[in-house]
């Protein structure tokens, strides 16, 4: 739509530059007076078949090719729409910030270990904000070639698409890179110039793309804040780093979890008690420094229960799906301990160290 109006402002610019086409005329004119057999009818014509040629030479001109606007319609079809916020969302105490920066198109990194909240948080905000958003999972095979832009072909003709980087900065959205520590740091570099110059040249085609309103990158990363060595990851380049606004998640308290497991309803409307939602909380903290290895300790449990876990087994124990609203037979009306519902989703895959571990905590 954007370039269509471009388009159509254009063209009604150049067809009021009636002195350009008064001159087009007029040469027309002068070298039908020079033959003799040249009637005022043949002046004419020559003048309005002169002005519209150039007035379709300029039109032509303007106009995108068939496959500009292929490409431009499988961009625009591409552009993530608002999401809702999420009702079950607990706004850490740095959200409000956050939001700020990304309200001016600020770029910024957050930090933190797995489970911690990060990528989650930085979703609800930008749906507060009403900011569009795409998600891209970095890993160590991503490459910088592949942000950019890629090579396809269609009815025998090739063409730049594309990529995920160039798409959110040409559209304007918030681009968010999860574990954007894991893209190996030669590759990551290509982020550098996009977000200080807020522009990218597509190699294929020579093309810089100018950022448009909206866009901005944010990144989240087990590594950043990591003092224990837990993720053993290379990092972000420090140079990338400086050119991004930069907060560190913490895991939430006993209260903010316990109030985010009691806002949970199935429904018909049943939710956890607080003496449920407090004793899951409550196993949830016991349990995380047995990932970590603190005060001392060695770490025992492979991988860390995060809040997200504890959800599922209150949705266990109220026996539906909170994101198809699908429900079963509740755990509570089966099993005497709401403890016993995180057998699924966490404790199922544990060794005997780690379940010797848990309970040894308990």
């Amino acid at each position: 739509a954007a370039e269509i109006a471009a388009l159509r402002n254009d063209v009604l610019a150049l067809s009021k530059s009636t002195a350009a086409f008064q001159q087009i005329a007029n040469e027309a004119l002068a070298k039908a007076n020079e033959a003799p057999e040249a009637p005022e009818a043949k002046e004419a014509a020559i003048n309005a078949a002169t002005l519209r040629g150039a007035v379709a030479d300029e039109i032509k001109a303007l106009s995108m090719t068939e496959t500009e606007i292929e490409q431009a319609a499988d961009g625009a079809t591409e552009i993530p729409s608002v999401e809702d916020v999420d009702p079950f969302y607990l706004a850490p105490d740095w959200a409000e910030d956050i939001a700020e920066f990304i309200s001016a198109d600020m770029h910024g990194a957050i930090g933190g270990s797995s489970g911690a909240g990060k990528t989650y948080p930085l979703k609800q905000i930008c749906a507060g904000l009403g900011r569009p958003y795409k998600v891209i999972a970095a890993n160590e095979a991503l490459d910088a070639e592949t942000l950019v832009s890629s090579t396809q072909m269609r009815g025998g003709t090739s063409f730049a698409v594309d990529g995920p980087l160039t798409h959110a900065l040409r559209w304007g959205y918030v681009l968010i890179v999860d574990e954007g520590d894991d893209i190996r740091r030669g590759e990551a570099l290509v982020f550098n110039d996009a977000l200080e110059s807020r522009s990218i040249t597509i190699p294929a085609t020579g093309e810089v793309v100018k950022s448009a309103s909206g866009f901005s990158v944010w990144f989240t990363s087990n590594s950043m804040g990591d003092d224990l060595g837990i993720y053993n990851r290379e990092g972000f380049d420090e140079s990338l780093k400086q050119r991004a606004k930069k907060v560190l998640a913490k895991p939430l308290s006993l209260l903010e979890e316990t109030k985010i497991l009691m806002r949970l309803k199935s429904p018909s409307g049943e939710s956890l008690n607080k003496d449920d939602a407090m004793l899951l909380a409550k196993w949830g903290q016991a349990a995380r420094p047995l990932h970590f290895g603190l005060a001392g300790n060695d770490p025992v449990l492979r991988s860390l229960p995060s809040t997200r876990t504890l959800v599922a087994a209150a949705e266990c124990w109220l026996g539906f799906n909170r994101q198809t609203k699908a429900t079963f037979r509740p755990w509570k009306d089966r099993k005497k301990d709401i403890r016993e519902c995180l057998w699924y989703d966490f404790a199922s895959v544990c060794n005997e160290d780690e379940i010797a571990a848990l309970k040894g905590c308990n």
